[in-house]
């Protein structure tokens, strides 16, 4: 967990940081860095879809990238990849 830092990007782009902090206050989630989407942001990652995983390395590479549901074993993959970027 402290060597990954995961960011969930909002989709929405009309709600601001005052409905992620209203999110977060009744859902919770540690861990997990919460931003609001920007076209930039979206457009730049190719985000189309709420499930889109785009797993960046410290190097700002991109390390792979899908979406849509993935099995336990992928993401271990993916955090250890992550891990030693």
């Amino acid at each position: 967990k402290d060597d990954v830092a995961i960011v969930a990007i909002n989709m929405d782009l009309q709600e601001d940081d005052t409905v992620i902090r209203e999110y977060l206050n009744e859902k919770p989630n540690p861990g997990i860095d919460f931003v609001a989407g920007t076209e930039e942001l979206l457009r730049d990652y190719n985000i189309i879809y709420t499930s889109t995983k785009v797993p960046v390395g410290r190097d700002s590479t991109v390390l792979w990238r899908g979406s849509g549901e993935m099995e336990r074993e992928h993401f271990i993959t993916v955090f250890e990849g992550l891990k030693n970027s």
